[in-house]
């Protein structure tokens, strides 16, 4: 493959990303001038970056037209995408979205957990959220339908309260929890917007700390909830999976 396509591969990381920030760029450049220079042999850090400038600015326009598509497909959809407190209109369908994770990898729920009792339980205490995507079905018209296409809860489960990892000194504290996203949507950041919209409330309530469990073997999760800054603060054996147990200040 030609030293163009394969720096390529890496620009559509560094240029086409616009999510990414200034450190993971650094870091992607020097990981491109490695890559390539060790296939190809294809000289200094300056050479290599000379095809980097040729493929961007070479494509200028291209580039340029495939970020803006980018950003309005993004705003758009940004736009038709809302969390707010779920109600008991919706909870037949957040049970299918409960239902639909099950047989997933890490997924530690089950037919009977989280049922309609759980979700019973977080409506009552004003502590279910979901992510409603109005997906537009007649432009001209304006109609629309909305669909859940994610749920986070704020937790009270005695079982995870009485672990003795979390900190007293940030106290009083909470836990997130049931976070589920529909595997259409999967890959779009869901799961941190969630996690984000629940610290905020979280914050708005008066607790001063985050908490929650997540998979140790989870790769994909562990990598995606990194970048808040989470302390592990101890293991836990819960449910019939390994957690680490995540805590935050807030």
């Amino acid at each position: 493959m030609h030293i163009e396509q394969k720096l390529s591969r890496f620009l559509s990381e560094m240029v086409l990303a616009p999510s990414l920030g200034l450190k993971k760029v650094r870091y992607n450049i020097q990981r491109c001038y490695v890559y390539c220079n060790g296939l190809f042999s294809c000289g200094s850090k300056k050479q290599t970056m000379g095809y980097v400038a040729k493929i961007v600015y070479d494509k200028d326009n291209r580039v340029t037209e495939e970020n803006d598509a980018h950003g309005k497909i993004k705003e758009m959809r940004n736009r038709m995408r809302k969390i707010v407190a779920a109600t008991e209109e919706n909870k037949e369908e957040i049970l299918k979205l409960y239902k639909i994770q099950l047989g997933r990898e890490f997924c530690p729920w089950d037919d009977s957990y989280p049922g309609m009792k759980e979700i019973e339980f977080d409506l009552g205490r004003e502590s279910l959220f979901v992510m409603i995507d109005g997906q537009e079905i007649n432009a001209d018209a304006g109609s629309k339908e909305d669909r859940i296409i994610a749920a986070i809860s704020i937790d009270d489960d005695p079982q995870v309260e009485r672990l003795d990892c979390w900190s007293h000194k940030l106290a009083p504290g909470a836990e997130l929890s049931r976070l589920a996203v529909h595997p259409d949507f999967q890959n779009q950041k869901i799961a941190r917007q969630m996690l984000v919209f629940g610290m905020e409330e979280l914050a708005r309530r008066g607790y001063k700390s985050v908490h929650f469990l997540v998979n140790k073997l989870n790769v994909k999760a562990l990598r995606s909830y990194a970048v808040f800054g989470f302390d592990t603060v101890g293991e836990c054996s819960l449910f019939g999976q390994p957690f680490l147990c995540y805590e935050k200040s807030l």
